[in-house]
């Protein structure tokens, strides 16, 4: 009976982990950057599925036509390569994030060790990516489109936010600038 009763909260622990957002910051491997922007697959579907209700508050919001096309626009290869969250597990033949659970379904071992997917951070009902269903880019969705390979319903949705870049403060350039002038300044005074 305790076997039973163990293994019933086990299933009911894992079933609710499996539905639930991750409620921290999205890891810098799960997501690519291009152009300026941090671009993150956040769902399998359209953006009814997408929620920003906790990622809103690190910069993440639906993409848009507008930074779409100003970013060239993407194809799924540019979510694969080194490093990312998603690795190629042959015995799954699919890849998975083995801390999140996160997935790319493939179809296949796609010439990549890994995949950048977001999806457990965005999505309440999924944690997978369709990789296959976004190659040639034209299956993306946002906040205002919806690629023509599957419009209104199963389009593969995208988030953004400004990239990170680190700019110095003026007043950290203002002390550079006056102990550089007290250099030269020391140096003639040396002369």
């Amino acid at each position: 009976m305790k076997k039973f009763i163990l293994a019933t909260l086990l299933m009911l622990a894992s079933t609710t982990a499996s539905a639930s957002i991750i409620l921290s910051e999205v890891d810098d491997n799960a997501y690519i950057t291009v152009g300026g922007y941090d671009i993150a697959w956040a769902s399998p579907v359209n953006f009814w599925d997408v929620n920003l209700s906790h990622q809103a508050q690190y910069g993440w919001q639906a993409m848009t036509l507008a930074v779409y096309n100003e970013i060239g626009g993407l194809d799924a290869v540019d979510f694969a390569g080194d490093g990312y969250n998603a690795i190629w597990n042959p015995n799954l033949n699919y890849y998975v994030d083995p801390v999140t659970g996160a997935t790319a379904f493939t179809g296949g071992y796609v010439g990549f060790d890994s995949i950048a997917v977001a999806s457990p951070w965005f999505s309440n009902n999924y944690e997978h990516i369709d990789y296959g269903q976004a190659v040639g880019g034209n299956a993306w969705a946002g906040a205002d489109f919806d690629g023509p390979s599957c419009p209104n319903s199963c389009n593969e949705s995208l988030v953004f936010r400004v990239s990170s870049v680190s700019v110095p403060e003026p007043s950290s350039l203002a002390i550079l600038g006056l102990g550089l002038v007290g250099l030269v300044a020391r140096r003639k005074k040396q002369s």
